[in-house]
């Protein structure tokens, strides 16, 4: 063979190996490529549970309060035994690293895996759990979860601001982890399992260079305390150590359904008190610069007030008259009491100045206490047939006489001879004569007998007819009114009768009256719109106003002039932004990362309370024009616009 054939057969042999070697080097780059598009496959299979639980959780804090009387934001405690349901280990603390509660029947969650078929894990700071007892939520709340990146360095400081819950995809066992099952149980039905490879959190999460997934403490920043976000690749070992997948709840995530939960509950609210028959208008406020306090859910009626109205919401927190198993913030109101004592009208008043604040006990019973001895008087009489003769006595038809309350009926009657201070009549105040005057006239007094402990109107003694809601009009309240048909324990009642009543008083007859079978009672005090008891407990109240046109207070027209008088204006609001009828703002935290908490009342008030606008609100919500700011620049005030 020639030396030139055995260059060329060399030469090809060297082209072959090179070929053959970009082929192998194709190959190996073609398999990676499916290996890292198969890897994004199923990280972004998981990553789509993880939010579907994600949203499910924000869902169950909006919606807590209508399986719950807590009130919005909280969340689930984990699943402790695998069978799908929250639970605790230790009351009042859920367990700190369990399952995600799928099976929680609030929840609404479906049987989750992770692309590796592993159910999902789950922890929730001690903030938010739902077990009762906890701190209560409101725009100041925060998170005492610690989250690291994959480098190690922080990203919520769980001893500052951390986060709410994290939701965690274990992936498949690395590291060491045993998963096996000892005893056969399947660790895939909904039956509480016990075994160590079922519910042991550190065989399904990770721990890396002191950081450990598989436990946490609350209000710590230490990294075995905290989470760390995976994957995390050990570059000395070579492999993957941390490849627990998860998604955060923040916070202010949790924060803002609440908000929006708070907002609806007291939208509904209004719905409800605007839309009674009759009504059309929203309930006089307590004004922001009230000096009553933070415990004084009552309203001032003030026909000069300044367009807008803005203030407190005057409110009772629970349901009037109705047993719900919740004891109601208290109120400052009149007690109008309507009775019929054997055929004998009654009617008189208790006045707000007198009382103790009136609450419904759990039972739904109205109660409240007043000095031992505290009495009115009504006065009925018997004369006339019609009110175009008066001189036809004695017909055995008693009627109310003037001069008592006539805020509960609206209807002032000439009879009794008595004028509307309860003072008799002369020939001076009548175009009758005293002998023109003949009646058969009873004074009845009514006495509080139950001493300084409360008295309770029970909601048993209840008749079936429904409660009458008289609306509030440009000088007064609103009233609502329940009537009872048995005998009250809390009062006795006598009489002192007239038979020949002339020009005065002559005491003829006295007595006891008493109470019998289709004797009544009616009860009225001022109607407030009706509020959940968590919108008082979790500091809602607090920080949320009410601001209408006049046009819509008590007594308005109901129609504003869009800019020119008394409509309001909402800025960055969509369409016309200067026709609006009433709206509710609700202060979020502050700049400065605090929520608006700790106000101090100008005048040496109460905590949470302040006569400064500027301590509440922001931009144009901090004044009293007609002015209101949908998203302040310089602030975060939360706005909903009613009308």
């Amino acid at each position: 063979m020639t030396s030139k054939q055995n260059q060329g057969g060399f030469a090809l042999l060297l082209f072959m190996i090179v070929v053959i070697g970009f082929a192998i080097l194709g190959t190996s780059s073609l398999l990676t490529s499916t290996i890292d598009q198969k890897t994004d496959q199923r990280r972004m299979k998981t990553q789509k549970v993880l939010q579907e639980a994600k949203e499910a959780l924000l869902m169950f804090t909006y919606n807590y309060p209508q399986f719950n009387l807590e009130g919005p934001g909280r969340l689930p405690c984990p699943d402790v035994n695998n069978n799908g349901l929250s639970g605790a280990l230790t009351l009042p603390l859920c367990q700190s690293v369990g399952r995600f509660p799928w099976n929680d029947p609030n929840l609404n969650f479906y049987d989750a895996r992770d692309a590796d078929n592993e159910r999902l894990w789950y922890a929730v700071s001690d903030n938010f759990y739902n077990l009762g007892g906890g701190p209560i939520i409101n725009s100041g709340s925060s998170g005492t979860i610690t989250i690291f990146d994959q480098t190690g360095a922080m990203l919520y400081d769980g001893t500052v601001s951390g986060i709410a819950a994290v939701i965690i995809a274990p992936g498949s066992a690395i590291n060491g982890q045993d998963r096996s099952i000892a005893n056969g149980d399947d660790p895939f039905d909904d039956d509480p399992d016990d075994d160590p490879g079922i519910i042991t959190a550190s065989n399904y999460l990770d721990s890396f260079n002191g950081f450990d997934n598989s436990s946490f403490v609350n209000g710590s920043n230490i990294n075995s305390d905290g989470f760390i976000l995976g994957p995390v690749y050990d570059a000395a070992q070579n492999f993957i150590t941390v490849n627990d997948q998860m998604v955060i709840i923040t916070a202010e995530e949790i924060v803002a359904m609440a908000e929006k939960a708070t907002l609806q509950a007291y939208r509904d609210a209004l719905n409800d008190y605007v839309n009674r028959p009759g009504f059309g208008r929203y309930p006089w406020l307590d004004p922001y610069d009230s000096s009553d306090g933070l415990t004084t859910f009552d309203a001032e009626v003030t026909s000069a007030a300044p367009a807008p109205v803005i203030g407190r919401l005057p409110s009772i927190f629970s349901s009037y008259f109705t047993a719900d198993g919740v004891v109601s913030a208290a109120i400052k109101t009149d007690l109008n009491f309507v009775m019929n004592i054997d055929g004998f009208p009654v009617q008189g008043s208790v006045p707000a100045s007198v009382l103790p604040d009136v609450f419904f006990n759990a039972a739904g019973d109205l109660s409240t206490s007043f000095d031992n001895g505290f009495s009115f008087k009504s006065y009925a009489w018997d004369g006339r047939t019609g009110m175009a003769d008066p001189n036809s006595p004695n017909d055995g038809v008693w009627e109310l006489c003037s001069g008592n309350i006539s805020s509960i009926t609206g209807v002032q009657e000439d009879d009794c001879n008595r004028k509307t201070d309860g003072t008799f009549k002369t020939a001076s105040d009548s175009n009758l004569t005293q002998s023109d005057v003949w009646l058969k006239v009873r004074e009845i007094t009514v006495t509080f007998i139950d001493g300084g402990s409360p008295f309770e109107i029970p909601l048993a003694n209840r008749t079936a007819a429904p409660l009458v809601y008289v609306p509030p009009d440009g000088a007064n309240h609103a009233f609502v009114t329940s009537q009872y048909n048995n005998s009250p324990a809390f009062f006795s009642v006598t009489y002192e009768q007239d038979n020949v009543f002339m020009s005065n008083f002559s005491l003829q007859s006295s007595g006891t009256m008493i109470f019998n079978g289709g004797d009544t009672f009616s009860v009225s005090m001022f109607y407030y719109p009706e509020l959940p008891n968590w919108s008082l407990t979790n500091g809602w109240h607090d920080n949320l106003q009410l601001a209408y046109s006049s046009a819509v207070q008590p007594g308005g027209d109901g129609i504003c002039s869009t800019g020119v008088d008394d409509c309001l204006t909402l800025l960055n609001s969509p369409g016309i932004v200067n026709d609006k009828l009433a709206l509710l703002i609700l202060s979020g935290i502050d700049n400065d990362g605090d929520a608006d908490v700790g106000l101090v009342d100008n005048g040496g008030g109460p905590q949470f309370f302040s006569d400064d606008l500027n301590d509440i609100f922001e931009g144009e919500n901090n004044t009293l024009d007609l002015t209101f700011d949908q998203r302040p620049v310089t602030g975060n005030d939360i706005v909903l616009l009613l009308e």
